[in-house]
């Protein structure tokens, strides 16, 4: 805007003495801020399969700056999406894991849609709900129908023995498709395919087991017969080889008599 010439003049009457110019714009000048987050800072037990991170901000916001402002550690990657008024962005990650705790930050070069940054950086933390569980409750018998006693079952490193009636409670299996591996010494081993729903108790069907198949050709009171039949046979064999030389060395010993 500028005021050029003398005519004009103020309340009492005296002319301006000379030019003016002033400059001036119209506009938003107030830096955007950060309304809200969710997970808020701190939050735990964040879900891992539909955990998105959600940043709300005081006014319309250029996207790709923010994205580019955007980090996550530990890294995973994940895709952006924006609200109709470009103030809510979404972050959906793709492969959280359980357990962890993550850092979300937001660099000052994220700026709205006149260009202006925010005034300082923000990070937040939030942690992931560890990893679902179940529990597996049976019965162990034998093939006759009596319960066993004493059996480890396992899976993985989890384990548990079974008590005087037989039973077992399996507790803090991982959630899906697993192995139940049963053992006890005076049993044959025996796995069993069971499937673990998290927040669960899984009860799977009366695990019967068989008992060891006896080996009476390799127990210990055998070897010693079995040695000497084996001692047995080999002198029998070599009489027959023994008498021929013995035949032979008298027959030598004859007719060296019979020349003199």
């Amino acid at each position: 805007m500028d005021f050029t010439g003398h005519g004009h003049q103020d309340l009492a009457g005296n002319a301006l003495t000379g030019d003016m110019y002033k400059d001036f714009m119209t506009g938003d000048f107030t830096v955007p801020t950060i309304v809200s987050t969710a997970p808020t800072d701190g939050a735990t037990n964040v879900s891992t399969a539909t955990g998105t991170y959600v940043v709300e901000f005081s006014e319309p916001m250029d996207n790709a700056s923010v994205e580019d402002a955007f980090a996550i550690s530990p890294s995973v990657p994940g895709t952006f999406d924006w609200d109709a008024r470009h103030t809510v962005l979404t972050f959906d990650p793709i492969g959280l894991a359980y357990s962890t705790e993550y850092t979300v930050s937001l660099g000052t070069g994220a700026m709205d849609q006149h260009g202006l940054a925010l005034a300082q950086a923000h990070s937040w933390n939030f942690t992931t709900r560890p990893r679902p569980t179940g529990a597996i409750m049976a019965m162990v018998v034998g093939e006759d129908g009596y319960t066993i006693s004493g059996v480890t079952v396992s899976i993985g490193g989890i384990s548990t023995t079974t008590n005087k009636t037989g039973h077992f409670v399996l507790e803090a299996v991982p959630a899906g498709e697993r192995k139940l591996v049963v053992n006890h010494p005076d049993y044959e081993s025996k796995s069993v395919s069971v499937r673990v729903v998290a927040d669960q108790t899984t009860s799977v069907d009366d695990i019967i087991l068989a008992p060891k198949t006896e080996h009476p050709l390799i127990d210990w009171v055998w070897i010693p017969l079995i040695m000497l039949i084996i001692v047995l046979a080999v002198v029998l064999k070599t009489i027959p080889a023994f008498n021929r030389k013995l035949n032979r060395m008298l027959n030598r010993r004859l007719k060296r008599k019979m020349r003199k």
